[in-house]
């Protein structure tokens, strides 16, 4: 048994993944939902122990294992999608086509007897005998058309939340767009490195470490996305066609409730709280907001809270208030969102816009 540094973060991995994942999937099955990110990291995790017996040695011992993964790994783009789409529909099991495809590929190898396998997985391993891996390039390339596949889902999603949330958290989504953008990133560095190794036909044991361990840590952090943001209802996206008049008095219906109400206070607010209130559609309370103010629900809920947060600035009992004390109090939950709200509002920091008033 070999035991260095890259086997001690493997192992680490491999811990941590399985953990996470199970905790995750737990949570899921008690919300009544399926958490398709915490699946990828379990069969990541599966994945690395399969990698971790090889390099072990422990192989020799249980042959029939050899390469049993080897299908799994094309589930993980689809499990990614999945979870940016926040559903799965008959259409989307086309996804795994590529997996079975795998499937079909290698069953014949499992089929061979346990002393043909071990040789072909010791010589395939074996450094001075190194070769290139054209399935690693297809893999790769699997992988990042599903990251492509899941930007532009969530793009898609950013427009149509921005209509029924008025949390900033929720439409910036820091955390999935920033772990998209780093699996897009290890796409390229693995295929470059792929590319070298071939290239120079010499093997570099770490380059499947530091794989392993990135892919780890990148689904982590996806799978820490808010699950609201996963089950936004596509068909928002079909405003409702009322004329101009009806439209005002419904502007004015929802303007009155949300002034009335001090709905704006709440930093979850979604419009489908405002429509159970005032008994009104959705589609139709949007198809007002964007056609008599010319904002979405995001931008009309924050033109309350900015002008609150302006209002009372010089107030008297506020005068004892940090700046993001009086942020909290009038629905923002989060400084750097209220900070970029504020100056694109009034074209001016708060602190700026304080000292103005003080002047």
């Amino acid at each position: 048994m070999q035991f260095d540094i890259w086997s001690l973060i493997l192992i680490v991995a491999i811990f941590n993944g399985f953990l996470f994942g199970a905790v995750q999937i737990v949570k899921g099955l008690l919300a009544k939902r399926f958490n398709a990110l915490a699946l990828a990291l379990i069969i990541l995790a599966y994945c690395q122990l399969q990698y971790w017996l090889g390099y072990q040695g422990y192989y020799e011992f249980v042959p029939h294992l050899i390469y049993v993964e080897a299908p799994l790994w094309f589930l993980v783009g689809p499990l990614i999608l999945v979870h940016v789409k926040g559903s799965i529909l008959v259409k989307d099991l086309l996804h795994l086509l590529p997996a079975l495809i795998m499937l079909g590929f290698v069953m014949p190898f499992y089929f061979l007897p346990a002393e043909m396998k071990l040789e072909y997985f010791l010589k395939q391993s074996d450094p001075d005998s190194y070769e290139p891996n054209l399935l690693q390039y297809i893999y790769l390339l699997h992988l990042s058309i599903y990251v492509y596949l899941g930007f532009r889902e969530m793009v898609a999603k950013d427009r149509i939340i921005s209509k029924v949330t008025s949390n900033a958290a929720l439409l910036n989504n820091f955390n999935l767009k920033l772990t998209l953008a780093g699996l897009g990133g290890y796409c390229l560095l693995a295929f470059c490195l792929s590319f070298l190794m071939d290239y120079s036909y010499s093997y570099w044991a770490p380059f499947d470490f530091i794989n392993f361990l990135l892919l780890s840590i990148m689904l982590i952090v996806v799978s820490l996305t808010p699950s609201w943001y996963m089950n936004v209802p596509k068909n928002l996206e079909k405003i409702s066609s009322a004329d101009i008049t009806r439209l005002k008095e419904i502007m004015e219906i929802v303007d009155e409730k949300v002034n009335a109400d001090r709905l704006y206070t709440n930093p979850e607010l979604k419009i489908s709280d405002v429509a159970e209130l005032v008994r009104i559609p959705i589609h139709q309370i949007s198809a007002a907001i964007n056609q008599v103010r010319s904002q979405n629900f995001f931008e009309y809920i924050n033109t309350y809270r900015i002008n609150a947060v302006k209002e009372n600035m010089a107030n008297p009992e506020y005068r004892n208030f940090t700046l993001m004390a009086i942020a909290n109090e009038f629905g923002f939950n989060s400084n750097t969102s209220f900070h970029r709200i504020f100056r694109k509002y009034t074209g001016k920091t708060p602190k700026a816009y304080l000292k103005s008033l003080e002047a």
